[in-house]
């Protein structure tokens, strides 16, 4: 379960379109992160994608430093959510955004992260909750 397969990482085009069109999203600073509720059958439950602006860092060595501590970060913490997300029997795109113009440390990312992840938590609740009404 701590792993981070490329089928639970979002590639898709036309999913990608699904996630930023018709998605919604909430800031957690350093990150903005865009989610969506699939009806779609998927084989996983998330599938998330992970961006750093090249606008930000320019050095590509930096960039791809940040994108490692994120996927490391979710890949630790990613399986409350996804034992939440097969018990409700729904689908999720999640995109995370990395927004800050500074590098920080993986500690600091590390605890946003959870944050993150116990909010779309909150959010699968409410959503469980709704559909049974």
């Amino acid at each position: 379960m701590f792993n981070f397969r490329k089928e639970e990482r979002l590639s898709s085009k036309i999913l990608i379109e699904k996630l930023f069109s018709n998605g919604k999203s909430l800031l957690i600073y350093p990150f903005k992160i865009n989610y969506y509720f699939l009806e779609q059958n998927q084989k996983v439950p998330l599938q998330l994608l992970i961006s750093v602006s090249k606008r930000n860092f320019k050095s590509a060595v930096k960039r791809n430093y940040i994108k490692r501590l994120i996927r490391e970060s979710y890949r630790i913490n990613k399986d409350k959510i996804c034992k939440t997300l097969i018990n409700s029997d729904i689908k999720l795109l999640v995109s995370f955004s990395y927004i800050s113009k500074e590098t920080l440390e993986y500690g600091i990312i590390l605890d946003k992260i959870k944050e993150i992840i116990d909010k779309l938590e909150d959010l699968i609740q409410k959503k469980k909750s709704a559909s049974k009404n």
